[in-house]
């Protein structure tokens, strides 16, 4: 079966119509999603993005799941508010995997995750962390803020 195709525009529009289920589309070029609130759970599992996915400035009041997804560039978090869980599990970055002043209420998950180059957790707050299974071939980098539950899952 094909994925569905879309562009940056028209996911960003769907999501703030409350279409929040992205399963196995793939993204033609950068997807920007800034700026936004999200009344759901935001569900990108084994979809594609043809560049960089970055999202800035978002609350997700649901659950995040970007299971199996692979982002042909870079993937860049900062000021992001999840009130559940940020899943990365099975992602595949080719770039770098940037999360930056960003607050995850639930767990952050990254078991199986592949990133090609660099993990930068910087100033981040977690419920829960899982690097289980991870591969990181660049360098991984954390700052989580004192008062984080750091623990295997």
């Amino acid at each position: 079966m094909e994925k569905k195709v879309l562009s940056s525009d028209e996911v960003r529009e769907k999501i703030l119509k409350g279409n929040l289920d992205f399963k196995e589309i793939t993204v033609k070029g950068n997807l920007d999603l800034r700026e936004i609130t999200v009344e759901g759970n935001l569900d990108f599992e084994g979809a594609t993005v043809k560049g960089s996915l970055d999202i800035e400035e978002i609350t997700f009041k649901g659950y995040l799941y970007l299971g199996g997804i692979t982002i042909e560039g870079n993937l860049n978090f900062r000021g992001v508010t999840v009130e559940g869980d940020l899943n990365f599990k099975r992602v595949t970055v080719e770039r770098n995997l940037n999360i930056e002043r960003t607050t995850v209420k639930g767990n952050l998950c990254f078991r199986e995750a592949t990133i090609e180059e660099n993990l930068n957790l910087v100033a981040v707050t977690v419920g829960g962390l899982d690097l289980e299974e991870i591969t990181v071939k660049g360098y991984l980098f954390l700052s989580i803020k004192k008062g984080s539950k750091i623990e295997s899952m």
